[in-house]
């Protein structure tokens, strides 16, 4: 379907709900004032009427009548009553002087159902409309049940029936003159002229809105034609650049979704075609780091390479506070401005976000503990440009999984030197944590290669393939552009789960019972195991350092599992006692020889287990035998508890 027919349908049937509303509300209002202008007219003669009866021929009447047990044989007695002809004859003379349509009163019976006493017609009349004494109403009308129930007066809207027609009813409670209730008045208004000018009214209303929807159509059409000029002229471009020349812009100056639809693609010719910005090659520059200091120095040049800049800095925000002590190319200018600014804000900082200042740009572009990494610059131009906000972002990404990688390899490191200050330990403990750094820095390379490097080898083949078709419309473009859209969301995704991999930043906000839950659901989705997970009274805030424990803990038995073990089960339990916090795990997979595996130290994930929980002061212990699965348990003290005791 082409895009002008979709814009105009849409339209269309925008236009036709609105113009069916408003004519359903015009009738229902025009009717609901009719009602109420009827109404009034027929409470006030209702009321005119029931204060002229006498009360005590009335009484009378309706005592006979609830006293009748066959009303088809004994209502000739109440018609000869004279008081019953008297206020019969009184009613006929009210309904012939105010043009009533009907005028009666009702009680109700021992039974409690409603039933006709007097019918205003003439004595002599034995018309089939007429209701005699002790007739039942079988049917139920809302405001005559309401007046009945609360010997009140009430009005009823306006009624159609087929066989007494259009009416609007008035109930006016009877009391005798003791003041009690002993029935009702009702006066029946004809509404049948209002009635049918109403129905005129709203044929005529219904062909009106038929033609103005008409006419919306047509001027939908030329509307439509007229906002999709400017993707024509986006059209031609993209025909030029599939000619070659990648130097032609659509130059679209529109401040709509078309124009940023323009900004966007002209941006991405430019990501994916700049020589200044290449992902091969930022990779590259990066891995090459092997300090922070060294990281920040490639991040820096990077910048200038894909910006004009004036400046450039790398500062510390923690809290609410600045450092500003690393910075080079800051003036004090810069410096107070940045300052204020952070000051004057409550910020909640994204990824990627790039936050303009009266003095250059803040750019949060990762985390190192609880220090925020932020990239100060400011540029010889006023604005920076989609292209160049685009590739900021994305450095930002990359950068943040390196900050991420290094403080793992720092931590590592100083854990080492801190165990070779206190005491001799073995050299295969070295060894170890040495492995195990370089291992986290082969996955990363291999994850950035496998997923993130080859959605964006495709993306650009995407681009390719799109400048080399012989035909390019507008369906053309929307489609290649939200391709490229989702998968440039997908990349963003993969570098995403990447860095919680790396360093789980949630893990402080959910919880480990929450964080285990979401890493679970993940496992489960990729493979076809079974996780049985449980915690029980994690009544206690565990701090980071613990949660990270367990959580690597129980990342490494799963790994295992799914890796080695060929288990199809897993249970997991997490407890806490008085003290101490406890770990539970146990698989149905092939099970392993213990003594061969941990005493000659080749199975060095059960020994980055054993390591984990013993810098928290806890135990480990394994239960396995070869074709018997096998079972872990982890205990440790929690660190708020003993410092409460302390």
């Amino acid at each position: 379907m082409k895009f002008l027919l979709k814009m105009v349908i849409s339209f269309s049937v925008i236009i036709m709900v609105f113009g069916l509303i408003l004519g359903y509300s015009l009738y229902s209002n025009s009717v609901k004032l009719v009602s109420q202008t009827i109404g009034i007219q027929a409470k006030n003669i209702a009321q005119s009427v029931a204060n002229t009866l006498d009360m005590d021929d009335v009484d009378k009447v309706i005592d006979r009548t609830k006293l009748m047990k066959d009303p088809k044989r004994e209502y000739s007695a109440i018609v000869d009553m004279p008081e019953y002809q008297s206020i019969r004859t009184q009613l006929y003379n009210y309904k012939k002087t105010y043009g009533i349509k009907y005028i009666y009163i009702m009680t109700r019976n021992n039974e409690g159902k409603n039933i006709y006493v007097i019918d205003g017609f003439p004595l002599n009349y034995s018309g089939s409309d007429i209701s005699l004494p002790g007739e039942i109403e079988e049917v139920s009308y809302k405001y005559l049940d309401l007046a009945f129930d609360q010997h009140k007066m009430y009005v009823g809207d306006l009624t159609v029936d087929n066989h007494w027609g259009a009416n609007v009813a008035t109930y006016v409670p009877l009391n005798n003159n003791s003041g009690k209730f002993i029935g009702l008045l009702a006066v029946d208004i004809d509404a049948e002229e209002v009635y049918h000018f109403m129905e005129t009214s709203k044929n005529e209303m219904t062909l009106l809105t038929i033609g103005a929807i008409f006419i919306a159509i047509i001027i939908s059409y030329l509307i439509s034609k007229f906002l999709l000029n400017p993707l024509k002229t986006l059209t031609k471009a993209v025909k030029k650049v599939q000619e070659g020349d990648l130097a032609v812009r659509s130059n679209i100056n529109s401040y709509d979704e078309i124009g940023d639809l323009s900004s966007a693609f002209d941006d991405m010719v430019s990501v994916f075609y700049d020589n200044k910005f290449s992902i091969d090659k930022l990779i590259a520059e990066l891995s090459k780091a092997k300090t922070m200091a060294e990281l920040e120095h490639s991040i820096i040049m990077e910048v200038k390479n894909i910006l004009n800049l004036k400046s450039v800095s790398i500062l510390d925000f923690c809290g609410s506070k600045l450092d500003f002590s690393n910075n080079k190319e800051m003036d004090a200018f810069a410096i107070a401005a940045t300052n204020k600014f952070l000051k004057d804000k409550t910020l909640k900082l994204q990824l990627g976000d790039i936050l303009s200042m009266e003095k250059g740009y803040i750019v949060f572009i990762g985390r190192v503990n609880d220090i925020h990494k932020m990239l100060w610059f400011d540029l010889h131009s006023k604005k920076i440009s989609q292209r160049e906000r685009l590739s900021i972002q994305l450095l930002s990404r990359y950068t943040s999984i390196y900050y991420e990688n290094l403080i793992l390899i720092d931590e590592m490191s100083k854990k080492i030197t801190d165990f070779k200050a206190e005491e001799d330990i073995p050299i295969w403990i070295s060894k170890l944590f040495l492995q195990i750094s370089e291992k986290e820095r082969k996955r990363l390379a291999s994850d950035l290669h496998d997923e993130v490097l080859q959605d964006i080898i495709r993306t650009k083949k995407t681009v390719s393939n799109a400048l080399d078709m012989e035909s390019f419309n507008e369906e053309n473009i929307t489609s290649t552009l939200k391709h490229l859209e989702n998968e440039l969301s997908n990349i963003i995704y993969l570098i995403r789960q990447t860095c919680n991999e790396l360093m789980p930043t949630f893990l402080s906000e959910q919880g480990i019972a929450s964080a285990l839950e979401s890493y679970f659901r993940k496992i489960q989705l990729k493979s076809n195991i079974n996780i049985n997970f449980e915690a029980f009274n994690i009544n206690t805030q565990l701090d980071f350092e613990e949660t990270l424990a367990i959580y690597r803990v129980v990342q490494e038995l799963v790994n295992n599992a799914i890796s080695h073990s060929k288990a199809s089960d897993i249970d997991i339990m997490l407890k806490q006692d008085q003290e101490n916090f406890i770990l539970y795990y146990s698989d149905n997979g092939i099970g392993i020889d213990l003594n061969e595996k941990i005493d000659k130290s080749k199975h060095l994930g059960f020994q980055g287990i054993q390591e984990r929980i013993k810098l928290l002061n806890g135990t480990t212990s394994f239960r396995s035998e070869l074709g018997h699965g096998l079972e872990v348990s982890c205990q440790f003290p929690i660190k708020s508890i003993l410092a409460l005791k302390i």
